[in-house]
């Protein structure tokens, strides 16, 4: 894709990002006092809410030292500094684009021009994708043994929509899988999908996009080949990914403190935020905006209470989202100059 193209791209799913925005609040707010949403928001402890916010600087803190790991892993030396920069270029791309397919891409595109050779950036943006896949299986079977109540609680369309993604995330397990171990398999499955896609006129080029398969497939084999037999060093990532979820998780419990409340424990909400995350995350929808509020509103009305659901739902959108986007796209636009001030050097 050429910049002007993708420059386009980028202008559009902003553009479609705000409306969609306007849309999910009008819906949100057209039978609702703004006044009393205000005034609950206002009652709440804001050392509880800065706690909140201070979880998804928690998060990119972690992003980065995954990315250093996995890295140095390669023996390519990167700070941390970098790593959350990386971080935050996943974030917002994955934010602004539906079913977060923006994120990955980018961050080797950010990796490759601080010179991080393709192998290393390719098997750390792998790494990270299967096992924030894993990690939220991992946690959405936990606490369908220890919550299946609330779960159950969620209603016909969330449960069905729960399944959904339940059938996305191993889908995309498997297929990574299939894909670092399985290389004759995988080659002759995305042969036959590009050959139908060109058929129906949906591919333009064969040869261009078999090329670029293969390349794909190489790399996600090679990455196969350089973790085998280094299952502490999976451990360590593993764990980095666990406590990665476990801060963005964290935001609705500490907006629910901020309340006063203390009737349900901090697994309660990691449990509810895990059944979200699995139902949403799947939906072609930026940042699951829409989804993510109304199944919020409705997963945690008899937690905070049918006059303060709205106001938590804000709070916590407005800490684990928007406020995540807002400091991600003020660091890309700073690491995008950067970036050009280093080209033009170069030159």
């Amino acid at each position: 894709m050429d910049k002007t193209k993708r420059k386009r791209n980028l202008i559009f799913g902003i553009i479609f990002l705000i409306l969609l925005f306007v849309l999910t609040y009008f819906i949100i707010f057209r039978k609702i006092e703004l006044g009393k949403v205000y005034d609950i928001i206002k009652s709440a402890d804001w050392r509880f809410i800065f706690a909140a916010f201070s979880m998804i600087i928690v998060y990119f803190v972690l992003y980065g030292f995954f990315c250093r790991e996995t890295l140095r892993f390669k023996g390519v030396k990167t700070g941390m500094l970098k790593g959350i920069v990386y971080g935050c270029a996943d974030f917002y791309f994955s934010a602004i684009t539906p079913s977060a397919t923006g994120g990955q891409p980018m961050v080797v595109y950010y990796m490759t021009r601080d010179k991080v050779p393709a192998s290393a950036a390719t098997l750390s943006t792998v790494l990270l994708t299967v096992l924030f896949k894993v990690v939220l299986l991992v946690l959405n079977l936990g606490s369908l043994i220890f919550f299946h109540d609330v779960w159950f609680a969620g209603g016909t369309l969330f449960i069905a929509l729960w399944f959904f993604g339940l059938i996305i995330c191993i889908g995309m397990i498997a297929l990574a899988i299939v894909t670092m171990f399985y290389q004759k398999l995988t080659f002759a499955i995305g042969r036959f999908i590009i050959r139908i896609g060109s058929k129906l006129r949906l591919i333009k080029d064969l040869d261009k996009a078999q090329d670029s398969y293969y390349r794909f497939t190489t790399e996600y084999r090679q990455a196969a080949e350089d973790i085998k037999g280094h299952k502490l060093f999976m451990l360590e990532l593993f764990l980095i990914v666990f406590f990665m979820r476990l801060a963005f998780f964290s935001v609705a419990f500490l907006v629910y403190r901020s309340f006063g409340q203390n009737d349900y424990s901090y697994f309660y909400f990691v449990a509810v935020q895990a059944f979200i995350a699995l139902a949403v995350d799947s939906l072609p929808l930026p940042g699951g905006m829409g989804a993510n509020e109304a199944a919020i509103i409705m997963m945690y009305r008899n937690t905070f209470g049918p006059e303060k659901a709205t106001g938590a739902m804000i709070l916590i959108r407005f800490a684990n989202y928007y406020f995540g986007l807002l400091l991600s796209a003020v660091v890309v636009m700073i690491n995008h100059m950067r970036l050009s001030l280093v080209k033009k050097k170069d030159k």
